[in-house]
């Protein structure tokens, strides 16, 4: 009798080990799914920039009015716009699928629409914003997904939020300005966004008390000074990326990031010398991007970063070698790589999807380029490259040259886009202000006439 009863249960507990096994195979699967890279098409501005892997070199209009862009999943998006001078931050999905319609409201310009629907509303914009939000309906509202703010923000502002977004609403924010009233404690907690981007806040207090409203943050971007000890994000215990600022005359921090479990891409702008030592402090880091820094030096660490999916050294000069990186799918090689240290490289990364090669004058014959077959997206600024050789890449997808090399080479172009009939082929690049670096990392306020100036330079070009 007791054999009798004890079957069912021994079934039981095999079923249950069984199920357990499985579910953490799931798991594991999940953890290590390759990244899926797609090049989508955005119509309605006129440029684009990925901030997530490749702030410095967006693509631009040009003859085309489709917008080519390499992305992944919950990357962070950056579109400008001529007409409306007016520039717009947002996280792309997998559900938005590869066609991307923008459009800004000719009526009440503090809207902004993504496939047909209300997305984010510009609060800076306070008399256009409030009537807005009267007037549209709690239906309208519910696919709002960030708004912009200049802290600090007017009591009927915050009022009229809180009136129509309901608790918890997941409102992302994109925020400039002083807060000195602490009006991010009353904003984070109420709202509790997925992603903030505050690279240009000015934060003259102590920020525990808005921690709570952010412990549900997937991405943060922020400027990092050299003083913190422990920044306050290394209590953020669910981000997953990471975009920082630094300060160009001081080394960067070397940051304590072990506590970040679900940790996985970094990118650091405009910094003084990096030590990437730091990275032994996030073990799950599978994508880092260094843009613009002074040095980048102990580049041996990234040795043991096998699981590295992407990699950049944008405007970098790199002085060692790099080593090789089996699971790269998108690189930003750095800005003095020779010919032959090119040509190695291609060797030994025949799996990357998407190559930025730029500002380098010792690459001349993009050959090497013949052994990446599965590289669908390009994006190319190297003055002394024969472009002839890409007449034969039939693999690529998205083609963006920098705007100098597309502007002084039609002819080529047009070869270009007759021998690549499957390739969206645009002009790119990206835009300096003197000492300042990209335009994205500029205050909001003052992209009305930095725009206007970009976009003359733009048109200049062209008619030269």
């Amino acid at each position: 009798m007791c054999n009798k009863l004890s079957l069912p249960t021994t079934k039981r507990t095999t079923m249950r080990t069984l199920i357990m096994l499985l579910g953490t195979v799931a798991v594991l699967n999940a953890c290590h799914q390759e990244t899926e890279y797609r090049i989508i098409e955005i119509s309605g501005v006129d440029a684009a920039f990925n901030i997530s892997r490749a702030p410095y070199f967006g693509s631009f209009t040009g003859r085309d009015s489709l917008l080519p862009m390499a992305v992944a999943h919950k990357d962070l998006l950056f579109v400008m716009d001529e007409t409306f001078d007016r520039v717009v931050y947002f996280r792309y999905h997998g559900d938005m699928g590869t066609q991307i319609e923008l459009r800004f409201d000719t009526v009440n310009t503090a809207a902004f629409y993504l496939n047909g629907k209300l997305h984010s509303i510009d609060m800076t914009m306070e008399e256009k914003a409030l009537e807005l939000l009267s007037d549209t309906s709690p239906s309208g509202l519910e696919g709002v997904e960030s708004v912009y703010l200049d802290l600090p923000v007017e009591e009927d502002v915050l009022e009229q939020m809180r009136s129509v977004f309901p608790p918890h609403h997941r409102l992302n924010m994109i925020l400039e300005g002083a807060d000195s009233l602490n009006q991010l404690d009353l904003l984070f907690r109420r709202f509790r966004p997925r992603w903030v981007y505050m690279a240009d806040l000015d934060r003259d207090y102590g920020y525990i008390d808005w921690l709570t409203g952010l412990q549900d943050l997937e991405l943060l971007g922020t400027g990092i000074s050299s003083s913190e000890s422990e920044p306050f994000f290394t209590g953020l215990f669910k981000l997953e990326e990471l975009i920082l600022s630094a300060d160009q005359e001081k080394p960067f921090p070397d940051l304590s990031l072990k506590a970040l479990k679900h940790l996985r891409s970094v990118s650091i702008l405009d910094a003084g010398p990096v030590n990437l030592d730091f990275l032994k402090n996030a073990p799950g880091l599978r994508n880092l991007y260094i843009l613009n820094a002074d040095s980048v030096y102990h580049a041996e660490a990234l040795d043991g970063m096998k699981q590295l999916e992407g990699l950049g050294f944008t405007e970098c000069e790199l002085h060692q070698d790099l080593p090789v990186l089996p699971g790269l799918r998108w690189m930003a090689l750095p800005e003095n790589m020779t010919q032959e240290a090119f040509s190695d490289w291609c060797n030994n990364h025949p799996e990357v999807r998407v190559l930025e090669a730029n500002r380098d004058t010792l690459i001349n014959d993009l050959t090497p380029l013949y052994r990446l077959p599965r590289l669908r997206g390009l994006l190319l600024g190297l003055p002394e490259a024969d472009l002839s050789a890409l007449e034969k890449m039939e693999n690529l997808e998205m083609l963006v040259i920098e705007q100098n090399i597309y502007d002084q080479s039609p002819d080529q172009i047009d070869r270009l886009k007759e021998a690549l009939p499957g390739a969206r082929i645009v002009p790119g690049g990206g835009f300096c202000l003197g000492s300042g670096w990209i335009l994205l990392l500029l205050p909001l306020a003052g992209t009305g006439w930095i725009l206007s100036a970009w976009m003359r330079k733009k048109k200049k070009s062209r008619a030269e």
